[in-house]
């Protein structure tokens, strides 16, 4: 009386009837098969029309440098991001809000959308004024309005190297998403400095003074972040990254009881003990007490998906950096009033110069968002000195 009703199928297992009875296997452990075969096998002639294998969460497309693949976790992710920064945009009314994969590549098709979300990384960098913006726009306005999009992209800091015109008109996946990803990645970091945050000085190590702390990326301060307030939890552990140090949630977890404003975070998700993606569930759950959800599903923080686990603490860190606030008087604050966030005036003015200068090994090599960290290997320098 249940045939029409069994097997039950839950969203991340698949049940198929064999000659023995049911069968379960997990979208996990399939697409992790599918990848080794494809590292190990996708350069065989005689597999060109079977490989690459592509799994139910990951696309796959070929380019000219290969096969490129993204998920549909990020894809969602990014759409997100977008709807809630752009959505208020009349001149995007048409377009917003995404609510699928294909319309987020087909909304980046005119470069409107694109110029946009660059202006909500760094506000200012494009002057409106010159974008093309209308309902129909010729093959020519698109373009410009691509190359705009472009040069505006490497200004602030985004990687470029092989993203032309002709990719972004095409809604080619995996370099819109390339280049979307740095963008949001700079707007979700940009505040993360000193200048917005004095109270920051509290990540000082022993030994370190302000400028020590002003060399840092905005990555290693959010890692300092989350182990300060690791340590103030009175907890052993501490984090090096943002993929295998969090697959237990157990570090989101007692981040949120740290910085929840009014203790509505709970420990809750540790009573659970074997299920680990179940776990990370009842960890966002706690994350939506604070309406900081954005970003990330269970299946991304058990699998270690960085760049939305960094996202996802970034957000944290926008909304509830938890710092106590500081005596000015008690630092030397003097250097931070010619601070912009992206660091010094004369800083930025160096980094935009190198771009300027086209060098491919530095383009495709180095995004130049932090002059300190970038030029300590001395090969950016030895490349301007050869240019």
């Amino acid at each position: 009386q249940l045939q029409s009703k069994l097997p039950l199928k839950t969203t991340d297992t698949n049940v198929q009837q064999g000659g023995t009875g049911f069968h379960s296997y997990t979208a996990d452990e399939t697409e992790a098969f599918a990848e080794f075969i494809n590292g190990q096998l996708q350069g065989d002639e005689q597999l060109q029309s079977k490989l690459p294998l592509k799994t139910t969460d990951t696309n796959v497309q070929q380019g000219g440098t290969g096969f490129h693949s993204y998920t549909a976790d990020e894809t969602e992710a990014f759409a997100e991001f977008i709807n809630g920064q752009l959505q208020g945009d009349e001149q995007l009314q048409s377009k917003l809000p995404l609510k699928t994969p294909e319309e987020l590549f087909e909304a980046v098709k005119d470069g409107i959308l694109l110029c946009k979300l660059v202006n909500k990384a760094k506000a200012g960098t494009i002057d409106e004024r010159v974008m093309n913006i209308k309902d129909k726009l010729n093959p020519w306005q698109v373009s410009e309005n691509h190359q705009l999009f472009i040069n505006s992209a490497k200004s602030i800091g985004c990687q470029v190297v092989n993203c032309g015109p002709n990719d972004l008109s095409a809604g080619t996946a995996h370099i819109v998403l390339g280049v979307v990803w740095q963008v949001i990645k700079i707007a979700l970091l940009q505040d993360i400095n000193l200048k917005e945050h004095p109270e920051l000085v509290r990540l000082l190590k022993d030994g370190e003074t302000l400028e020590d702390l002003l060399k840092l990326p905005a990555e290693e301060l959010l890692i300092r972040w989350v182990n300060y307030h690791l340590a103030n939890a009175g907890s052993e552990r501490r984090i090096s990254n943002f993929s295998s140090d969090i697959k237990d949630s157990e570090i989101y977890t007692i981040l949120l009881g740290q910085i929840c404003p009014n203790k509505e975070c709970t420990q809750k998700p540790m009573e659970e003990t074997e299920d680990m993606k179940n776990r990370a569930e009842l960890m966002l759950q706690e994350a939506d007490k604070i309406k900081c959800r954005e970003f990330i599903t269970p299946r991304d923080v058990v699998k270690g998906n960085s760049k939305l686990n960094l996202a996802f603490t970034a957000n944290l860190f926008n909304n509830y950096p938890a710092l106590e606030e500081i005596n000015e008087e008690d630092y030397d604050f003097a250097d931070l009033l010619d601070l912009d966030g992206e660091g010094t005036r004369e800083e930025r003015a160096f980094r935009f110069w190198i771009q300027s200068l086209n060098i491919d090994y530095i383009d495709e090599n180095y995004a130049l968002q932090n002059l300190y960290a970038d030029l300590k290997d001395g090969i950016v320098l030895l490349h301007v000195i050869d240019h």
